[in-house]
């Protein structure tokens, strides 16, 4: 691989490394929108937390978000992140 393809590989795995990131997605893969303070409620995370968690996933175009009056709805935009937790999740299960 090329070092900016390597580099944003690299990226996408770092941000993939947290588990607290891993759970917002698959709360967001329920596939419904949701807003910050539902996805708190759920995993049990703090309103700032999640709100990083959703800044970075969204800086990979993983998510993204739109307005509704005063809340904000985030959405998985970007149906490749949930083939790689697929194939993650297939792979760590035959091991």
């Amino acid at each position: 691989m090329e070092a900016p393809v390597l580099g944003a590989v690299a990226r996408l795995f770092r941000v993939l490394s947290d588990e607290s990131r891993l759970r917002v997605i698959e709360t967001l893969a329920l596939g419904r929108e949701m807003c910050v303070s539902d996805i708190s409620q759920l995993l049990g995370l703090s309103l700032t937390s999640v709100s990083h968690h959703l800044s970075k996933l969204e800086d990979m175009g993983f998510i993204t978000h739109h307005q509704k009056g005063q809340h904000v709805y985030h959405v998985i935009s970007d149906d490749c992140i949930m083939d790689v937790l697929t194939r993650a999740r297939e792979h760590v299960s035959r091991v």
